[in-house]
């Protein structure tokens, strides 16, 4: 489970540098960006739950087994 929240991190984050302008946007651009920078924060939150409750499991199934 830690290894796909690591993934998904990975691809968020990929995501997250092609909504970074980097120079002069177009007014298309802006509204993409306003669209889903939304849903890119909540994302953000969600991945790093998943990453620390794959490490809790991982850990968990360590010291149960």
């Amino acid at each position: 489970m830690a290894i796909a929240a690591l993934v998904a991190q990975n691809r968020y984050s990929h995501f997250n540098a092609l909504l970074t302008p980097n120079t002069f946007v177009s007014s298309e651009f802006v509204t993409v960006l306003l669209k889903y920078r939304e849903y890119q924060q909540d994302g953000s939150w969600v991945l790093l739950l998943l990453a620390v409750l794959g490490v809790f499991i991982g850990v968990y199934g360590s010291l149960v087994g």
